[in-house]
């Protein structure tokens, strides 16, 4: 689900807009904002006077102007589009339907549409869209109740929050004692730390918990975790067990194995701990031998990965957060459904082009389809998980790709003396795209080279001429962009010869 979904229609082309100015570099006219969105120009005259006013509520932080018919986007460093987005995902009919259920766990439609100051009969087809995009959740609303797993409903919760609010919104508001008292035991009963993040989730699951426990008896839920992927021995499970069981008690709440695993599973697929604490790389390896389903996923993804790739090319600091990151994607994708995303359609896309080999971005494919295939997501499932699964495994191909450890050794032979030839070889290699691993260098006769930049026509022993590329001129940017070109398709060659099989 995209959050902008939870906007009303005329809200999501508002938040379009923005995006599009954003990837205009702040400014388009009025007439390519209305056919890129298909709209008419009065309508998004409309609009442009809509989000003005919403702008004007954040003390001029962020200013939208029209200029005869040309709109203008101009931030001051003070205010995210998050923030923004927020204004109008809380004030939207879904989210407050969303959140009066979290509250209250149920409705009559009479007085929520009251509430809400609108008609029983808009709120009923408010009900009737938000039950389409909850399917993706296996969620509904049914006789004014979120009807479904309580696992799913809780999972659900979590990410409207986690995703849907700032994070200063989440750490302002998520206080409730008794939460932070229990991280505080978890972390002393467990032996290793929670990140600063990872107690804000925490606390919002925790927040969550709290509110469906009060609401909700857990009985149908213990029917829920009588399968045997939901029994669970490893030591960290049992640790969890106990605590939980013994601090709940104090607030005569029904705390049994069915709210343990469903603690457990929030923690591993959303990986709150310190990465670094050897207890972390301990508790990892047990539950990734002892939980035979994600331990299948993560070995059947890591042999994928190493018949493609040389793996001992990557630092070691990588191969452990490949480890943790395949670990925490596959507990998500085997006990959960659904998920949010403020990427749209796109995705991830924008990274391919920057990957070396196409055959990275097919293995991502590939991956994404033996995983389905072991998790046993339905095929009417499978084309929205797989779109949020593509994403995860590219992007992790991606940080492989950037974390390699070796650099292009480029000899700079330029005909001046050597302080001005520093000079010019500092400027050239601040001006190229920081992403390429390059070390510029004075060429010097007799060392070994990846590639040679110059200015004079001169023959290079060992140098073939199309590892040679000549500057039109050192003094000014003109050849950046060519010599970018340059080094980054051999920087890629390189890579595929060094660590692609």
């Amino acid at each position: 689900m995209e959050i902008s979904q939870l906007l009303e229609r005329s809200k999501q082309r508002q938040v379009q807009i923005i995006y599009l100015l954003l990837e205009r570099n702040g400014s388009a006219t009025i007439k390519e904002i209305a056919e890129h969105l298909n709209a008419y120009r009065n309508t998004i005259k409309e609009d442009i006077e809509c989000l003005q006013l919403v702008f004007s509520t954040f003390n001029h932080q962020v200013e939208l102007e029209n200029n005869d018919g040309v709109i203008t986007l101009e931030t001051f460093g003070k205010i995210s589009n998050l923030e923004v987005f927020y204004y109008f995902v809380e004030n939207s009919t879904y989210y407050q339907i969303l959140m009066w259920l979290l509250d209250y766990g149920r409705f009559d439609i009479q007085s929520l549409a009251m509430k809400l100051t609108i008609s029983e009969a808009t709120l009923s087809r408010r009900i009737k869209g938000l039950n389409e995009l909850l399917a993706e959740f296996d969620l509904k609303i049914k006789n004014g109740i979120l009807v479904g797993s309580e696992l799913q409903i809780r999972y659900f919760y979590f990410l409207l929050l986690w995703f849907g609010r700032p994070y200063h919104v989440n750490q302002e508001n998520i206080i409730d004692k008794s939460s932070i008292d229990l991280i505080q035991i978890l972390e002393e009963s467990l032996g290793f730390p929670f990140t600063e993040d990872g107690k804000i989730k925490l606390k919002i699951w925790l927040v969550v918990t709290k509110k469906r426990l009060v609401l909700f008896s857990n009985e149908e839920a213990t029917e829920e975790f009588t399968a045997k992927e939901y029994r669970f021995s490893d030591n960290l499970f049992k640790e969890l067990y106990r605590v939980l069981s013994l601090f709940y008690s104090q607030f005569a709440y029904n705390w049994d194995y069915s709210e343990a695993v469903m603690f457990y599973l929030f923690l591993l697929s959303n990986f709150t701990l310190v990465k670094d604490n050897p207890l972390t790389h301990e508790f990892i390896t047990e539950v990734t031998r002892k939980n035979y389903p994600v331990a299948e996923m993560n070995a059947e993804v890591l042999k994928l990965i190493r018949e493609i790739a040389d793996t001992s090319k990557f630092s070691a600091a990588f191969r452990f957060k490949t480890i943790t990151t395949l670990f925490r994607f596959h507990y998500r994708i085997y006990y959960f459904k659904g998920n949010f995303t403020f990427l749209g359609a796109s995705g991830l896309d924008h990274l391919r082009d920057d990957l070396p080999d196409e055959r990275l971005v097919d293995v991502s494919e590939v991956i994404v389809k033996r995983v389905l295939e072991l998790a046993n997501i339905p095929e009417s499932d499978r084309a929205y998980t797989g779109f949020f699964l593509e994403d995860y495994y590219l992007s992790l191909i991606y940080l492989a790709y950037r974390d390699l450890e070796f650099k292009l050794k480029v000899g700079c032979d330029f005909p001046f003396e050597r302080d001005t030839a520093d000079v010019f070889i500092d400027y050239l290699a601040n001006r190229l795209d920081p992403r390429l691993k390059v070390d510029m260098l004075p060429y010097e006769e007799g060392q070994k080279y990846d590639l040679i930049v110059t200015n004079i026509q001169k023959n290079y022993p060992g140098m073939l001429p199309d590892q040679v590329y000549i500057l039109f001129s050192v003094e000014y940017s003109y050849d950046v962009p060519g010599l970018e070109d340059f080094l980054g398709q051999h920087y890629h060659d390189i890579i595929q010869q060094r660590v692609i099989k």
